[in-house]
């Protein structure tokens, strides 16, 4: 019925044309769970046929030298590893909704990682913004943070997000008129 698509917001007020996505609009309710989903079994399928986001499991840690004889190697990081085949730790991947971060020991590996995980989404019918795409570096922005591991590995806040943060608490305080639920909510929104 007419009266229940301009409620949906399908039926366009001027034109009096009907639109529908063509695919899932990013920013809708459903979006973020989805986009994990898929998100989650392209990882999947990518640690199960590509060899170098796989690995034999090795604890590398303080402790394990005094039992049984293993050697600890700090530059390897403290915990489990994936060995590769290659002798070097394994490529690493994570993924918080649409955002992907991949992790190995060199460049090279990295960006053989990298076109590895583009091939695959492309196989599946994921489709990356070369725009947002970044390479290889030290510093990396993922979910909004800098990730910097030019030394120790840091998580750094971008200045622009510190700033507006900053901004919008600064009008929050300095208003003397009561505001509503839902601009609390957006300030809450953006400094959580």
């Amino acid at each position: 019925r007419k009266e229940d698509q301009k409620v949906l917001g399908i039926l366009h007020p001027r034109t009096g044309r009907i639109y529908v996505y063509g695919s899932l609009p990013m920013g809708s309710a459903s979006s973020p769970s989805l986009a994990n989903r898929y998100g989650s079994s392209v990882l999947r399928r990518l640690r199960h046929t590509s060899p170098l986001y796989q690995g034999r499991p090795y604890c590398n840690t303080w402790w394990k030298a005094f039992v049984g004889g293993q050697s600890f190697n700090p530059r390897l990081g403290h915990g489990m590893i994936l060995m590769g085949k290659d002798g070097l730790p394994a490529a690493l991947i994570w993924a918080h909704c649409d955002d992907f971060l991949i992790h190995a020991s060199t460049y090279e590996k990295t960006m053989e990682a990298l076109k590895q995980f583009l091939d695959a989404s492309v196989e599946v019918g994921i489709l990356c913004h070369p725009g947002k795409l970044i390479p290889p570096s030290h510093v990396v922005k993922y979910t909004g943070f800098l990730f910097d591991t030019t030394n120790e590995p840091t998580l750094r806040i971008p200045t622009g997000k510190r700033e507006r943060s900053l901004a919008m608490i600064d009008y929050f305080l300095n208003r003397d008129e009561p505001f509503s639920r839902r601009a609390l909510s957006v300030l809450i929104g953006v400094l959580d």
